[in-house]
């Protein structure tokens, strides 16, 4: 075997300066799915397409971060493991929070965003970074927010938003 040149690749993670959300929710501790559809509905409220968000957590569920991972078209969003746990295993994210949003006023999941769910969820207990919910959001034609809850609803672990100490 003869030895052969290769190059050596790093990751790193810079911050957007362009895009500030200012949101009462940021730095604090998340809750309930309500304060995390809160705060994706403040930032995608004005979306043209699906986007598919990942608000980063600390190990108090204080949000820390957020990150778009996919832009779709009206009615879907594709989204990839590869996308949705990059940078999140820097040590400084202990959980993730995902989130995305329907353009139709019906924020009930599709049966792709079930599988997507279910995928992430088990890509993120194999990375030691768990999923503390799903969050799909849309609005009424009156502009409220309706959101749907994988948690709340039972599809994924027992008591995500416990508070942790």
């Amino acid at each position: 075997m003869h030895a052969a040149d290769f190059t050596i690749y790093r990751v790193t993670l810079v911050r957007d300066g362009a895009v500030q959300l200012r949101h009462p929710m940021a730095g604090r501790t998340i809750h309930h799915s309500r304060d995390a559809a809160e705060v994706v509905a403040a930032y995608l409220q004005d979306a043209a397409e699906e986007r598919f968000v990942v608000l980063w957590m600390d190990r108090k569920n204080h949000l820390i971060g957020m990150r778009t991972v996919a832009v779709g078209t009206l009615s879907e969003a594709a989204v990839h493991p590869r996308e949705v746990f990059t940078g999140v295993c820097d040590g400084r994210v202990a959980s993730i929070v995902l989130a995305h949003n329907h353009l139709g006023m019906d924020s009930q999941p599709s049966q792709p965003d079930r599988v997507t769910t279910h995928r992430l969820v088990q890509v993120g207990h194999l990375l030691g970074v768990p999923v503390l919910d799903h969050v799909i959001v849309a609005f009424r034609l009156d502009g409220s927010l309706t959101h749907y809850s994988f948690a709340d609803e039972g599809c994924l672990s027992a008591e995500p938003w416990k508070e942790k100490q």
